[in-house]
């Protein structure tokens, strides 16, 4: 029965078992609830100026006030927004990976291609919702300040917001559903994430997801593990050996594989290492500083 190493690098390899580490310590920090305030609320926090004024407060402690109590709210949750993204970011990439391995010692090469690209597009996704948290990182003490109460110029980050709620919100609504996503910017392609966690247009990601759509769509690359030509009007169906092309898959793509377990695992580390050092007990969690 083949395994893991027998078929991937060895950095991917230790991205794997670190992903497990990861995600059977999380057991510990799950369930958890976040807690969001409706839209509607959040603009009516615009009309506490207004009777403040009213009360003869002065105009500018009003609006200190309100600044503050919006970015609070404001920061608070698109942090939880982050917390969510990492969290469950992690424990779908340990279900694909799983999947992944499992059609690996089964030798079955459509499972395995199929399987691959499921992890290939949600560490894609992962990666896509989550690089703007690092953009942040000279910001962290002002956001600090956010959610702690204590600010009084308002500020935001909307490409980081539509891009974390598109990570736990979106959907492909069937024709008969009235389903609305939220408030926001078109759902992005996957061609917009695989260049994302790519880094451009090109590339050995956008390599090996082009070889994968071939092998998992209905077409002639589906067909490998049955079918071979013998002449040139000759075809012959017979079961060939479904690891040799498991195993050439991987050799020909193993750093795009690499490339994105690092990436997509790399920057839930980060966004969890981050919110570490803010002063949030709900979103702090003990496992990242735990590890190597």
């Amino acid at each position: 029965m083949a395994a893991v190493k027998d078929v991937f690098t060895p950095k991917t390899v230790e991205f794997v078992e670190l992903l497990s580490d990861i995600t059977d310590r999380l057991s510990d920090y799950v369930p958890r609830r976040y807690q969001f305030m409706p839209r509607r609320d959040f603009k009516g926090m615009a009309k506490v100026y207004g009777k403040l004024i009213s009360e003869r407060i002065p105009e500018r402690i009003a609006g200190d006030a309100v600044v503050s109590a919006s970015m609070k709210v404001y920061w608070t949750e698109i942090l939880r927004f982050v917390h969510v993204g990492a969290i469950t970011g992690l424990l779908r990439q340990r279900r694909w990976t799983d999947a992944v391995v499992v059609s690996l010692e089964d030798e079955n090469y459509l499972s395995f291609a199929a399987n691959l690209r499921g992890l290939l597009e949600s560490s894609a996704d992962m990666y896509y919702s989550l690089r703007g948290v690092k953009t942040l990182e000279q910001a962290w003490p002002v956001i600090a300040g956010a959610v702690s109460g204590t600010a009084t110029v308002p500020f935001a980050c909307e490409e980081l917001e539509d891009s974390l709620k598109h990570f736990v919100y979106a959907m492909k609504a069937k024709a008969e559903e009235t389903y609305q996503p939220p408030p926001g910017p078109p759902q992005p392609k996957t061609g917009e994430y695989i260049r994302a966690i790519q880094g451009g247009q090109s590339g050995p990601i956008h390599d090996l997801y082009s070889e994968l759509c071939n092998i998992v769509h209905p077409a002639t690359p589906s067909l490998v593990p049955f079918l071979a030509s013998s002449g040139e009007h000759v075809l012959e169906v017979r079961l060939f050996d479904e690891l040799r092309f498991i195993c050439s898959l991987c050799e020909t793509h193993g750093q795009a594989i690499e490339q994105l377990l690092g990436r997509s695992l790399n920057i839930c580390r980060i966004s969890l290492a981050m919110l570490n050092l803010l002063p949030i007990e709900d979103l702090y969690t003990p496992l990242e500083n735990q590890l190597p």
